[in-house]
């Protein structure tokens, strides 16, 4: 990412005048993680803040895994302990 910023600022008394320029360029880079997909990335910049989303790929989304329990056994009630 990079970018160039000016900015002039003027201020008038009654006894001086003051004008103060700036200028200049920036840039900013960054490495993207292992397992996420650069080719679908976006950017979107709001009210002077800029966001930038990277999604993952799909082999490392998070997946959900189901659970399997044992069926109760015949004569114990579920919750119970054996004595």
């Amino acid at each position: 990412m990079s970018g160039k910023r000016e900015e002039e600022r003027r201020e008038e008394k009654e006894t001086y005048f003051s004008c103060e320029r700036s200028y200049g360029s920036f840039s900013r880079s960054f490495t993207l993680p292992a397992g996420v997909d650069a080719e679908r990335a976006t950017a979107a910049l709001k009210d002077g803040g800029l966001t930038v989303t990277v999604p993952k790929t799909p082999e490392t989304q998070p997946r959900r895994i189901p659970v399997q329990a044992p069926a109760p056994t015949a004569g114990r009630e579920q919750g119970t302990k054996a004595s």
